[in-house]
């Protein structure tokens, strides 16, 4: 009330009078004193006109439904708008990171470097407040995009003036990645959509949206901006969509799929925007460290390799390592569906599931060492007596401490829990070391690697 009250006195609130009526109403409430006649009263504070809070507060609301739409229900949503100067008003975890929704978050809150411009001398840095933001934090770093509803109509023209303030709120980040964001302006009976897109990949847009009408369109435009700003492609967001299980011991390796993918999928990509040579050091070291099976692994291995360490041994010691660390268990799953699953698909067909998750996949391959009567595991230990090659105690050996290393180390990298640097060097070790890792044990065990690393 004392807020209400200030922001009255200070002439900040559009049109005082009704809300005025509505404090001093609440006060008499609070009070005890009676507030109302008898029968009934008519009292309408907002008349045609759409307030401006609340065309703010419904782009927010549509905003998080769209998101919803694309990426699943969010891990957190704040109970009250008072809560916005506190962090998020939702947070969605999108796998090895997370995407966050803002409503009127500082400026210098929204990126690690804070602002630019400073008074001097004066008051300090030049601050802001934009009504909406999205900042994700993945193994790609922080991204971030940035909408801005602007109640004014702008009758068959483009609204240059709000696509100018939102370039201002970049110009004065200090973040490196290209713009991204929108504004959501009153277009009444229909949607418009004006693009604008940079040399370096920014991407701009103004939508018009008449609140009347209902339309989604404008805010899954948006949405996809929100996604962008976190790097992830389709097959990610499909697999972000998924339904989930509901047994919980399923749900955390279903979780732990899907997370695997999307860090996969977010260190590509940012891998792909970075100059090729920036990852000839990392891949030369890797192939010295794997030489004993370096050339029998497949590209899509190597790439899942080489760019899982890049990321794990040049993220800062604070930040959160589940990406690369989940990038090598990929690496792991594809190099055991490559010499089990996918030869025994061609040779028995649709008795091997090719959906099943790492956890499904060592499930399957324990029933067939020890001989179950499950038709997949059948499958699967009469492929394992047609390669002459395989060393079935060194597979039991494997398949024991590829449990515990998804049990240990790849489920809880899924969750929203940071991976340090000390559990990554863990885990880490256990998939990839040179002589005992799991990577190194799975391709000797069908003489597929030398006893020993070969020496220089």
């Amino acid at each position: 009330m004392e807020r209400v009250n200030a922001r009255l006195e200070a002439g900040h609130i559009a049109s005082p009078e009704p809300y005025k009526e509505l404090a001093d109403w609440v006060a008499a409430t609070r009070n005890g004193t009676a507030v109302a006649d008898v029968g009934d009263r008519e009292w309408s504070f907002y008349d045609a006109r759409f307030d401006t809070k609340l065309f703010e507060i419904w782009c927010l609301l549509k905003l998080a439904d769209a998101i919803t739409a694309l990426i699943g229900a969010p891990a957190m949503a704040a109970e009250s708008l008072a809560q916005r100067h506190r962090g998020p008003m939702y947070t969605w975890n999108i796998g090895a990171g997370s995407l966050k929704l803002h409503f009127q978050a500082s400026l210098a809150a929204l990126t690690e470097g804070g602002v630019l411009w400073s008074f001097e001398p004066g008051p300090g840095k030049l601050q802001g407040f934009p009504d909406l933001a999205v900042t994700t934090d993945t193994v790609a770093g922080r991204g971030l995009a940035i909408f801005d509803p602007k109640l004014r109509r702008r009758p068959g023209k483009v609204p240059t003036e709000e696509l100018y303030k939102l370039l201002g709120y970049f110009g004065n980040l200090k973040h490196s990645k290209p713009p991204v964001g929108a504004i959501f302006y009153y277009s009444p009976g229909k949607a418009t959509d004006y693009t604008l897109i940079s040399d370096d990949g920014g991407e701009l847009h103004a939508l018009g949206l008449d609140p009347e009408a209902g339309a989604m369109t404008p805010f899954e435009a948006a949405a996809h901006l929100a996604v962008k700003a976190a790097g992830l492609g389709e097959r990610s967001l499909s697999l972000l969509k998924s339904p989930r299980p509901e047994d919980s011991v399923d749900a955390g390796e279903f979780r732990a799929a899907i997370h695997q993918e999307v860090a996969v999928d977010a260190m590509q990509r940012e891998a792909d925007r970075i100059p090729p040579t920036t990852l000839t050091p990392t891949r030369k070291a890797t192939a010295t460290s794997l030489r004993a099976i370096w050339p029998q692994l497949d590209q899509q291995a190597q790439t899942m390799i080489v760019t899982a360490e890049y990321f794990g041994l040049n993220a800062p010691g604070n930040a959160d390592h589940s990406g690369p660390l989940l990038g090598l268990a990929a690496a792991f799953e594809r190099v055991l569906n490559e010499q089990i699953f996918h030869p025994a698909a061609a040779k028995y067909g649709a008795a091997i599931n090719l959906t099943q998750t790492l956890g499904g996949r060592l499930h399957t391959l324990d029933g067939a060492l020890r001989g179950r009567n499950e038709p997949e595991a059948k499958a699967i230990a009469g492929f394992l007596k047609s390669q002459q090659n395989i060393d079935t105690p060194s597979l039991q050996a494997i398949l024991r401490d590829s449990k515990n290393m998804n049990r240990l180390y790849r489920i809880p990298a899924a969750h929203s829990d940071i991976v340090t640097f000390e559990t990554w060097a863990d885990g880490r070790d256990i998939i990839l070391d040179p002589r005992q890792g799991l990577l190194v044990r799975l391709m000797r065990s069908f003489g597929l690697a030398e006893t020993t690393p070969a020496t220089s």
